[in-house]
Parts: C-alpha cells; structure tokens; sequence
C-alpha cells in the first residue's frame, strides 16, 4: 500500500507503466478537420479496482490530469 503523503519515485512510475501501461494511436475520418482525418493519442494503466489508491498516487504525481474509470462489474 503506498502511504498518500509519499511522493512516487518517477523509476518506479516508469517500470509500472512498462508492466501495467499502454499507449495507442487512433486515426480516424474528422470532418472537423481541414485534412478530414483526426490523430487521436492515448494513454491507459489498466488494474483492478482494488488499486485505486495507486492509479490516484500516479495521477497526483502528473498533477491530477487524466481521468480513473471504474468499470461496472460483469
């Protein structure tokens, strides 16, 4: 468990990512832009919902940006 007043050692947010992250890369038809094509980069760290604790630590760390979902159960 990681105590909330540690701040995270960046070596360990990046071994974590090398094991539990993801990055992807969607190209998509966007009649919004002016090439009609959109690029579209993201990000995801995928865990059970019993390491909520660390995702927000690792959130806290990039100063609070991205969003945590919690998936219904099935």
């Amino acid at each position: 468990m990681v105590d909330s007043k540690q701040i995270l050692d960046p070596s360990f947010i990046t071994g974590f990512v090398d094991a539990e992250g993801s990055f992807m890369i969607q190209i998509t038809e966007s009649k919004m832009s002016k090439l009609d094509w959109a690029v579209i980069g993201s990000f995801q760290i995928r865990l059970h919902s019993k390491d909520l604790l660390i995702l927000k630590e690792i959130q806290k760390f990039f100063g609070g940006i991205g969003k945590i979902n919690i998936l219904p159960k099935d």
